[in-house]
């Protein structure tokens, strides 16, 4: 309270100094104004002495406020300027802090924390974003949503990057048609191996096998590797349109795919197997027959067996292999599948019974079942029966009952 006294008392004696200065300042103007002379460049100038005297202490008390006032902007903008970085930094710190409870799961708070930071984060679009992942992995989709249009129209947001990640998003909630509907909006721009590859899941699923070929075409005109899913994709709408083609048709795709599918045993198989149903059971036999020269595989010679062509060449053809093979139970299963087909009854039991020995084969078990059952020999029939199941289902030792009495 003395203090604010003492600075009103102090102000108040200044205010009577000037009062009394201005005062005696007048009367000396009055009594004798002076008079002063100014040359300069030609030019003279007349003018009281008093009146000289103002003007310099005026120019004086202007020319210092003036610079005072220049001071307060230069101060003005560091002090915004400070107030940006300090925004700045405080949006990268709770940015930082949100990924950080994202990578714990506590999702809710990162949603927050992301949705705080986004007015002050010099790209709002990733925080909005970042936040619409979150509340999507805390099941809050219609908040998920409202995030998604916030980033969609934030400043500088990217024309891919909310697109691609709604449709991410659409195909984990199990709404495959919404995120055809997403992933077509961006169907005119430049395609990224992201945005094809999110078409080729929701294509998959909708198992859309036309728009998925074209789809796997522009895969192959990017260059991009092609990873297991492109392959697998690709594998499937191979065993789609095989089943649907004619034979033309047929052999012109087979020329089509690529080196990798070729080598596929499903591919392979399902490729002859549509041959013989188509008629050319000579040229299914040829091509299953070089696949399992230059890869003798398990399932390919099983399916050897099965093809529908002409069983005596077929049974030729086994039996020489069987020479550089003879302890291979798959191909004595298909060489006895193919001795029934002849109707070499001893000839089909031996080989059922040498894959047996070998590996007990649950196949080999099913088969002589059936064959056994056939002649009415019923206890060896239910014998391999049971093997069968044994040998396919590995059962846990437990106790088990004792027999009635």
């Amino acid at each position: 309270m003395n203090l604010r006294l003492l600075l009103q008392t102090a102000k108040l004696t200044i205010w009577l100094l000037v009062i009394f200065a201005g005062a005696w300042a007048g009367e000396q103007i009055s009594q004798d104004p002076g008079y002063l002379i100014f040359t300069i460049a030609g030019y003279r100038i007349e003018t009281t002495a008093w009146f000289a005297l103002i003007a310099i202490l005026l120019s004086w008390v202007l020319v210092y406020f003036s610079m005072r006032l220049l001071s307060n902007l230069r101060l003005d903008r560091k002090l915004v300027s400070w107030q940006k970085s300090r925004s700045k930094r405080a949006a990268d710190l709770q940015l930082e802090s949100g990924i950080y409870q994202l990578a714990k799961g506590d999702f809710k708070a990162a949603s927050r924390l992301f949705q705080k930071s986004a007015s002050k984060s010099t790209f709002p679009a990733l925080n909005w974003l970042l936040a619409a992942y979150a509340s999507h992995l805390s099941g809050k989709r219609d908040e998920c949503d409202r995030w998604l249009v916030n980033a969609e129209n934030a400043e500088g947001a990217n024309l891919l990057l909310t697109p691609l990640l709604q449709a991410k998003l659409q195909l984990q909630r199990d709404e495959p048609e919404k995120a055809l509907a997403t992933l077509n909006r961006i169907a005119n721009t430049n395609k990224s191996p992201i945005q094809l590859e999110l078409m080729r899941q929701v294509l998959t699923e909708l198992q859309d096998w036309k728009q998925l070929d074209t789809v796997l075409l522009n895969v192959k005109k990017l260059g991009a590797n092609h990873s297991g899913a492109i392959n697998q994709a690709e594998k499937d709408l191979c065993l789609e349109h095989f089943a649907l083609m004619d034979s033309e048709a047929l052999n012109r795709k087979w020329k089509e795919i690529s080196t990798v599918l070729k080598k596929d045993s499903q591919i392979v198989l399902a490729y002859c197997h549509r041959l013989a149903e188509l008629g050319l059971e000579n040229q299914a036999e040829q091509s299953l027959q070089k696949a399992i020269n230059q890869k003798f595989d398990s399932e390919l010679l099983i399916g050897y067996g099965l093809l529908l062509a002409d069983s005596k060449a077929q049974l030729i053809t086994a039996e020489r292999w069987l020479r550089e093979k003879p302890a291979d139970a798959n191909l004595l299963v298909s060489l006895g599948r193919l001795s029934l087909r002849n109707q070499y009854w001893g000839k089909a039991q031996e080989y059922f019974n040498l894959a047996v020995d070998i590996s007990s084969h649950p196949i080999a078990h099913a088969e002589l079942g059936r064959f056994y059952a056939a002649r009415k020999e019923y206890a060896k029939s239910i014998f391999h029966y049971e093997s069968c199941m044994i040998a396919g289902h590995q059962l846990p030792e437990t106790p088990l009952p004792e027999p009635e009495a």
